[in-house]
């Protein structure tokens, strides 16, 4: 039963039960309205995008580390598409970008380690209490 005042979408799904959406003024949902029908495909676009695994890498890394992530990507594809042709030098930008990955990721677990001592009142830890 509808609670009142909303309507369900006129809508059937691929399975033939009907939509559960809430119905706008023309009696279906934002993802069945005709008249939506390019916003719908705009909207699913970006959240698919942002559902890529390169998206959601980026979302994960420390924001420092992103432009590195842009620029290797950039020669990654530069590379794929013959623009770079001088393997030599994409080498060392590949292993100029691995080298700031890694002396970042040390000053992070450095700092995260260090907060854990200062929550613990800790500067190591006790020799007995690894056995």
């Amino acid at each position: 039963m509808e609670p009142e005042g909303k309507h369900l979408c006129n809508s059937k799904k691929v399975n033939g039960e009907t939509c559960k959406g809430n119905a706008g003024p023309d009696g279906f949902c934002f993802a069945h309205s005709p008249a939506l029908a390019s916003k719908h495909a705009e909207v699913s676009k970006i959240g698919g995008r942002n559902k890529s695994n390169a998206i959601r890498a980026q979302k994960l890394m420390p924001s420092r580390l992103v432009p590195v992530f842009v620029m290797m990507e950039g020669v990654l594809a530069d590379i794929y598409n013959g623009k770079i042709t001088d393997y030599k030098k994409a080498q060392t930008i590949a292993q100029v970008a691995r080298a700031l990955v890694a002396i970042f990721t040390a000053g992070e677990l450095e700092e995260r380690i260090r907060a854990l001592e200062e929550k613990t009142g800790k500067d190591h830890p006790n020799p007995a209490s690894l056995r």
